[in-house]
């Protein structure tokens, strides 16, 4: 990203949508398809800094409160947040082993 200023999104001039292949956002009349949301940590804080990347895995945009954005873009943003979040159930501990400062986890998941 470098040379390049990153951009956050005023709620009330922008529109999320799906659509093929990810995220279309329309701002001011200009749309850019195929984006991907990915929050940013701590993810306790949900609906903030949540950065667009286009298929470059670029940041072309960045949501500074979800939460102020209209009722179908923030559907939309939230329904390919759920799609894209991968957080499995550990079932079991197998085995923990202490490396240098590391743990080492083997585990079963669902």
């Amino acid at each position: 990203m470098s040379g390049r200023t990153l951009s956050f999104v005023e709620p009330a001039r922008a529109r999320l949508a799906r659509g093929p292949g990810g995220l279309v956002l329309d701002l001011d009349g200009v749309t850019t398809v195929k984006l991907t949301p990915r929050r940013a940590y701590p993810w306790s804080a949900a609906t903030a800094f949540i950065a667009l990347l286009n298929d470059k895995e670029e940041t072309v945009a960045m949501i500074e409160d979800a939460t102020k954005l209209d009722d179908a873009s923030r559907r939309a943003l939230d329904d390919e947040l759920a799609e894209r979040r991968f957080l499995p159930v550990i079932r079991r501990i197998e085995s923990l082993v202490y490396l240098r400062n590391l743990y080492e986890w083997v585990v079963e998941t669902d």
